[in-house]
């Protein structure tokens, strides 16, 4: 599937990885590598068309039962994978994706980027660094890469991984990442959240000349940059690291480490520009995702910023003690006014009010701002990237900029009858668009608590229902007069009743 067409609903059968890359570029305009996902139908056809599903059932019960090790099973199953051969179909259709891809951008020769993108992957367990990623790869040995990264599905340490995580092996199934090869400057891996102490409010920045590969796996060192979460994300602390070698891509294939310029070898990977433009970047991304993040991304020779992946923080529990009384923490801040008007898409968010009065103010509207207006317009779809929520004095939760609100999911109530009346420009406050309320200042622990709360958005059932309801609800036969009002042209079951 190409990454034009995933959407996050998809992401049962392309994986979370392919699905929130693809979600970023298609919702949120953000530049990706090209690419695209070989889902995980495709492993499962791999298995049958290799008849290998039997032998490995029988092997991993072999290891359950303690009578060959994991090193041992996992061994046999890799063997029976690298020996597999591919289906017709997805011969085809890898072939089908390559030619759109050199349509796209009028270059017939490629290297890619082949990444995991399994079930349960980037979720709620992030198997970070269990699967195999394989760089820099002439799109000839695209298919071999293919099995290299099946075959990692079973390797010793992911095996014992989804055994303490109580993952059941009918649950394992492997989507792969192909993506164009970015030719890096500079490289590294950005959280939205300071994991080790979430409420100072700072981002953690990483970064080094060349590919990334080597911060994530451990074995430079790196750049680092404690930067505020507040525009214009100034830099806190800053810790300049002596860089003596880059991993760069090789010709003809594959990467290697080579030697920094000495007088690279102390200079900051980032300049200030930089970080503010890439801070801006993963804020949205998490304002989107509704949870703090971890991405890697890629700035490549003509200066252009790449997101290459981005996945959950897992701060659950070290944010937990913050909110452990929210009552209490919230009855310390005034409310400005509670129960006005129709929540249009649920979601916490802070920020400073900007109003706006005309097509004009939208462009002066601040990275992270809280829109308020006296009437909803599908024109803020201009600036739904940098919204952090809005809210109206009239409006109607089906109307235009509602349906822009829940595909950018921003926390939006419309209809107060008084926003602009009591909100005044530049006044920071907190909208709870759970609850309902607005609070004059910023509750950060609020905003914690959101970030604690399972997203039902998620979970594999709301995924498959906005699939399912894409083919029930909605109606395209309108006029009974049209030509075209006509049984054969029912696309859903909407169109029939």
């Amino acid at each position: 599937m190409s990454y034009d067409i995933i959407t996050r609903d998809f992401s049962d059968v392309v994986g979370r990885k392919n699905a929130n890359i693809a979600e970023i570029k298609n919702r949120l305009s953000v530049a990706v590598p090209e690419g695209f996902a070989i889902t995980t139908r495709a492993f499962k056809s791999f298995f049958d068309y290799n008849g290998i599903q039997s032998k490995v059932d029988e092997t991993l019960n072999a290891w359950e039962n303690e009578t060959i090790t994991c090193n041992q099973a996992s061994q046999k199953i890799q063997g029976l994978i690298s020996s597999g051969s591919m289906t017709p179909q997805l011969n085809k259709a890898v072939e089908r994706e390559l030619k759109h891809l050199q349509d796209l951008t009028g270059t017939r020769d490629h290297f890619f980027a082949v990444r995991s993108s399994a079930m349960g992957e980037d979720g709620e367990h992030s198997f970070a660094g269990q699967y195999l990623s394989l760089l820099n790869q002439p799109q000839q040995n695209l298919l071999k890469c293919y099995k290299d990264v099946l075959a990692s599905t079973y390797s010793p340490s992911v095996m014992e991984y989804r055994r303490q995580k109580d993952f059941s092996e009918h649950e394992v199934a492997m989507a792969v990442a192909c993506q164009y090869m970015i030719d890096a400057k500079v490289s590294g891996v950005l959280y939205t959240l300071d994991p080790m102490n979430p409420t100072r409010e700072e981002m953690v920045i990483s970064s080094t000349w060349g590919l990334g590969a080597p911060i994530v796996s451990g074995k430079v060192n790196a750049d680092r940059f404690m930067v505020s979460r507040e525009s214009p994300y100034s830099v806190k602390s800053l810790d300049i690291v002596r860089k003596t070698e880059r991993f760069v891509a090789k010709e003809c294939g594959g990467c290697e480490f080579r030697p920094v310029n000495e007088e690279m070898q102390m200079q900051m990977s980032l300049t200030d520009h930089r970080i503010r433009e890439l801070a801006e970047v993963c804020l949205m991304i998490e304002r989107y995702f509704k949870c703090p993040q971890d991405i890697e991304w890629s700035i490549d020779q003509e200066g252009r910023l790449y997101i290459l992946q981005a996945r959950p923080l897992n701060i659950k529990a070290d944010v937990a003690p913050v909110v452990c009384d929210i009552s209490s923490i919230t009855e310390q801040y005034p409310v400005l006014f509670s129960g006005k008007g129709v929540i249009v898409q649920n979601g916490i968010a802070s920020g400073k009010v900007f109003v706006v009065g005309n097509d004009g103010d939208l462009d002066k509207f601040p990275n992270g701002g809280i829109l308020v207006a006296k009437e909803t317009s599908p024109r803020f779809a201009k600036v739904a990237r940098k919204a952090s929520g809005i809210i109206t004095d009239v409006g109607s939760p089906t109307g235009h900029m509602a349906t822009i609100s829940r595909e950018f999911r921003i926390p939006t109530i419309v209809k107060t009858g008084i926003a602009t009346k009591i909100l005044r420009p530049g006044q920071e406050i907190t909208i709870d668009a759970a609850e309902n309320v607005i609070y004059e200042g910023k509750i950060k622990e609020l905003c914690y608590y959101g970030f604690m709360e399972d997203n039902f958005e998620e979970s594999y059932e709301y995924r498959l229902l906005r699939r399912v309801l894409k083919k029930i609800t909605p109606l395209n036969l309108l006029d009974p007069h049209d030509k075209d009002f006509v049984p054969l042209a029912c696309k859903t079951y909407h169109d029939i009743t």
